[in-house]
């Protein structure tokens, strides 16, 4: 079902997606599909809740390498953008959880409470990285890692929302010549970033 919905939101879009055609790409009736999922928006957060799973394994894993913290932060920033460019299903399920996910219809639900667990394990797990590229010298000590952290995805979100709308916003010559570099940008975007919190013998090492 869940790989049904996937295939079917990749398609057309989450906004175009019914429960009718999921149901029918999953070769169920529809009544079967809403014993699992009551409503379309618990079947997106279940999909949410994948995507999180694959990014704190991620998170997980850079935690785990023994690289130095310079390191583990190069490593996280390609990641965050890589992975929205490249998964862009949960990164649009992500958008979606954070608009709705305080409504009153959903907010008691189980899975919303699944999915604000795992993103808060995000934000820790990402954390503990800029905790640990301070403790070896790697990043300015004057920074809060927590900070660091809400920066650092708030400034990923930022860029793909840019990104994501060249498919649905008219933008002027200037914004869409550099539509066409979104690799140049992402780099430049996490070279600035790094300049700035990096310790300054560590630059250009």
């Amino acid at each position: 079902m869940i790989q049904a919905a996937k295939e079917l939101i990749q398609e057309k879009g989450l906004d175009a997606v019914t429960m009718e055609e999921i149901a029918k790409r999953s070769e169920l009736s529809k009544g079967t599909l809403y014993l699992y999922f009551p409503s379309r928006d618990e079947l997106v957060y279940s999909i949410n809740s994948k995507g999180f799973n694959l990014i704190n394994e991620k998170l997980s894993e850079i935690l785990l390498s023994g690289d130095t913290g310079e390191k583990m932060l190069r490593t996280l920033f390609m990641f965050g953008v890589n992975f929205s460019h490249d998964q862009p299903l949960y990164f649009e399920a992500f958008r979606y959880y954070e608009l709705y996910s305080d409504s009153n219809d959903l907010e008691e639900k189980p899975i919303v409470k699944e999915c604000e667990d795992k993103r808060q394990i995000l934000f820790t797990l990402s954390e503990r990285i800029f905790q640990i590229a301070i403790q070896d010298g790697s990043i300015k000590s004057k920074y809060s890692p927590k900070l660091l952290t809400i920066i650092y995805w708030s400034g990923i979100r930022g860029l793909l929302e840019f990104f994501d709308t060249k498919s649905t916003v008219r933008h002027t010559p200037f914004f869409q010549n550099f539509l066409k570099q979104d690799h140049d940008i992402h780099s430049t975007y996490l070279e600035i970033i790094m300049h700035g919190i990096i310790q300054k013998q560590n630059i250009g090492e």
